[in-house]
């Protein structure tokens, strides 16, 4: 029964983590792509919920940093896209080695 609920707990997160970026997809009009959709699902798989919310987290600050810096320096335009499949798995990594550290701030404000 253990294996069956930890199997479903699997899937479920899989499909936040996909449902969420396809949402973006289809609101935005595809300029995210369904590749970043399917990485985020395993990312889901493998991090867990809450490391999966940190990693997305995480991805989208680093992605913010990084495009308003290559903004202002003038080496993008602001309609040009910048993928962001690196920032997920940088943010996934990050998520990943700093998980104890969020584990203990959950449970202290818990």
């Amino acid at each position: 029964m253990i294996l069956k609920e930890n199997i479903f707990l699997l899937l479920l997160n899989g499909a936040i983590g996909f449902v969420f970026i396809f949402i973006l997809w289809f609101f935005s009009g595809g300029k995210i792509g369904l590749g970043d959709a399917k990485l985020s699902a395993f990312m889901a798989v493998v991090l867990g919920f809450m490391g999966w919310i940190t990693a997305i987290f995480l991805a989208s600050l680093t992605g913010l940093i990084f495009g308003l810096v290559l903004i202002k320096i003038g080496r993008i335009d602001k309609k040009e896209r910048i993928p962001f499949g690196p920032f997920l798995v940088s943010g996934a990594i990050l998520s990943f080695l700093i998980k104890d550290i969020i584990s203990s701030f959950i449970n202290l404000s818990l």
